[in-house]
Order: C-alpha cells, then sequence, then structure tokens
C-alpha cells in the first residue's frame, strides 16, 4: 500500500479498469480520494468530491451532515473528526480545507463557510461537553465560521462564537467571544489585533 492510496480485496464479479473479470482474491490499488468521496456520497454528506492524503478521518455519525464540493482533508500526522452526534447538524461549504488533528463535530449546531482554511490541531467546539460545578448545566449554543475564514494551528472555537468572512484567528488562540468580519485575533482569550484589508471575491488558497 502507499500512502496516497487503498487496497481494497474484490470477489470474481469485480472487473478492471480493462474489462477483465478479478479473480477472487485479487487487490485492486485505489487512491484514497476516490474512496473518501465515494463513502461520503453513500452517506449522503457530499454529492461533490472531496480529496485526502495521509489517514482517513474518524468519521462520527447519528447526526446531519452536509458538505459542499472539493472538501479537502490531510491527516498526514494525525486523523481528523469530522461529523456530528444525534441531534447535531455539521454545515461545511465548498472548496474547504481541515489540517490534521483537527476536530470538528456538531452536538448542536457548526456551520463552516466556503474557501476556510482549518490548520493542524484546531477543535471546533458547539458544547462544552462537562459542567462545572454540580448546579452548572453543560453549554451549547450553534457556531458559525464565515466565508474564507483561516483558524490557524491549535486554535480552539468555543460554543456561540460567530466568525465573521475573511477573518483571521491567530495560532494558539482561545476564541470565547465573536469575531468581526476582516479581522485579525489572537490570544487567550483572543483579542482583535488589527482589521485587514480584503477585495470582493478574493479567497485564501
Amino acid at each position: 500500500m502507499t500512502s496516497g492510496n487503498h487496497i481494497l480485496e474484490f470477489d470474481r464479479s469485480m472487473k478492471g479498469a480493462d474489462g477483465r473479470e478479478c479473480e477472487k482474491g485479487c487487490l485492486i490499488n485505489i487512491p484514497k480520494s476516490i474512496v473518501l468521496s465515494a463513502q461520503l456520497r453513500a452517506m449522503r454528506w457530499t454529492r461533490g468530491l472531496a480529496s485526502l492524503s495521509g489517514a482517513y478521518p474518524l468519521i462520527v455519525r447519528g447526526g446531519s451532515v452536509s458538505i459542499g464540493d472539493r472538501l479537502s482533508i490531510r491527516g498526514t500526522q494525525g486523523r481528523v473528526e469530522i461529523g456530528s452526534v444525534e441531534g447535531g447538524e455539521l454545515t461545511i461549504g465548498d472548496r474547504v480545507f481541515i489540517n490534521w488533528g483537527s476536530t470538528v463535530v456538531a452536538h448542536l449546531a457548526i456551520a463552516i463557510g466556503d474557501d476556510c482554511r482549518i490548520g493542524e490541531l484546531v477543535a471546533i467546539f458547539d458544547t462544552s461537553h462537562h459542567a462545572l460545578e454540580p448546579e452548572a448545566a453543560v453549554k451549547t449554543s450553534r457556531v458559525s465560521i464565515g466565508r474564507n475564514v483561516w483558524i490557524g494551528r491549535g486554535s480552539i472555537v468555543f460554543p456561540g462564537v460567530e466568525v465573521g468572512d475573511n477573518a483571521v484567528i491567530a495560532a494558539g488562540s482561545i476564541v470565547t467571544s465573536n469575531v468581526e468580519p476582516n479581522t485579525l485575533v489572537g490570544g487567550t482569550p483572543s483579542r482583535p489585533i488589527r482589521t485587514l484589508r480584503s477585495e470582493p471575491g478574493w479567497r485564501r488558497t
């Protein structure tokens, strides 16, 4: 097996690209991106294409997931966790990139706009998961990430946060409050650093 391919075992009923029958137990080498795209389509998560390098993502099923075209996942140094639990809703736009070790699992609702870049080891949470004290409730609140947002390595986005279009979250930030569009934020907790210049239709690549 190569790092970019997945080995599948088929029975005799399968045929190769040349139309010849596959002998029972033979191995066919299929690019990982094709396998991932087929899996996401089979789960009705997307009608588009996906690309993958490295390890397959850890897929969490149970809720609703809608993914746009050309999702790109890099799992070269750690698996990406993606999906939604029962009652949760995850929405991801077109051309979104998610780097290794990141967690994007909806318990209520997480929405990520087109052309977003999510760095390594990023966590986007719409729930606090546990109560802090005996009488305290678990906080669960929707998270919205706008279009063309870049979230730097190791950042955490907390429940209830809204991030505006074209914003940038510096590496290692703890985001507990809303981020205005076209704004660079950073720190623990994050604070505005400066306003960013933007142009209509521009997107990060």
